[in-house]
């Protein structure tokens, strides 16, 4: 899968090379607080390399920065507005949870373990899923293929952003600061 993943951002790489100089400028603007800025650098994302879960992850964010809990209500509840059924809207929902100030990280996944139970998805979804939403510190080879695949069919963003995280990952275990390469 990490082959796979190479050849397809491979293939991408005039895109994700903009996409990156976007994402650095939409960076600096936030951590200047220029909340409006990185509103604009994400709406030049969006224009420029295509919609991405990553850019719905960061614009839920930079909203309730810049308008707080009821301004990114309003953000989420308008993505929520059509089908609720789709992926973007499931994603969009739970981050919108997770980013509440009175949410821990351990309650958002204590519930969304909880309700991982009723979901009648495969477990290699399942493993996705909890990646994009919890994250990880560490990953076992099927775990680490699992989510590339699912992302591979996602945009070009954000199989790069994964990709990034997943060699984060395994190169963090690999040197020593977290284990073995991957944990079995």
């Amino acid at each position: 899968e990490i082959a796979w993943a190479a050849t397809i951002l491979a293939a991408n790489a005039v895109l994700i090379g903009k996409f990156v100089k976007l994402r650095n400028e939409y960076v600096l603007a936030l951590n200047q607080g220029q909340y409006d800025k990185a509103q604009t650098s994400l709406d030049r994302i969006d224009g420029q390399c295509g919609l991405s879960l990553w850019a719905i992850e960061n614009r839920i964010s930079v909203t309730a920065l810049a308008g707080g809990f009821e301004r990114q209500k309003a953000y989420v509840n308008s993505m929520l507005s059509g089908d609720r059924r789709t992926f973007v809207a499931f994603f969009a929902s739970n981050i919108g949870e997770r980013n509440e100030s009175r949410v821990s990280k351990v309650s958002f996944e204590t519930r969304l373990r909880e309700r991982a139970r009723t979901w009648k998805i495969k477990s290699d979804q399942q493993t996705y899923v909890f990646f994009k939403l919890l994250g990880a510190t560490s990953l076992t080879p099927l775990e680490a293929a699992d989510i590339l695949s699912f992302e591979a069919a996602s945009s070009p963003i954000d199989l790069y952003e994964t990709f990034l995280d997943v060699m984060v990952i395994t190169k963090n275990l690999f040197h020593g600061k977290g284990g073995a390469v991957l944990t079995q």
